[in-house]
């Protein structure tokens, strides 16, 4: 039995999130596809039965190690549908960002993150991301320019 997160037969609910501290946003680098190599925000799927917030703040945990104490509100909510070669979908998730300020702990990489780092925000644009990233920074204002 393949992924079957792969050529779905309906979407699939992820969430992700946006850990702020000062100026800087923690980015994770990502170990699996899709977007295997990119910068990226902690995040995954939504279990069944499971709440976005709650499947949010397991998925920073199990990414990052860092256990958050309260989702401070949904950042955005993005299709997020990718199609094959042949014109074949290949991935279609609707994925819910949260942002928080509210956590702690010490950041390690974990599960899908390959590397993990604090980034100031004006050094942003120096690193590669999926598109919904990039526009999910613009949104919440901290992708400079």
């Amino acid at each position: 039995m393949g992924d079957p997160r792969v050529y779905p037969e309906y979407p699939l609910i992820g969430v992700g999130t946006c850990l702020l501290k000062g100026n800087t946003i923690l980015i994770i680098q990502r170990g699996h596809e899709p977007d295997k190599g990119l910068w990226s925000i902690p995040g995954g799927m939504v279990g069944y039965g499971e709440r976005t917030d709650i499947a949010a703040a397991r998925e920073v945990e199990e990414e990052t190690g860092l256990k958050v104490l309260e989702m401070e509100n949904v950042a955005d909510i993005v299709d997020k549908i990718i199609y094959d070669a042949d014109g074949k979908l290949k991935y279609h998730f609707i994925i819910v960002d949260y942002v928080t300020h509210q956590f702690e702990g010490s950041p390690v990489a974990m599960d899908d993150a390959v590397d993990l780092k604090w980034c100031p925000f004006e050094e942003l644009p120096q690193y590669e991301y999926p598109d919904t990233i990039v526009e999910l920074f613009k949104k919440i204002n901290i992708w400079p320019g």
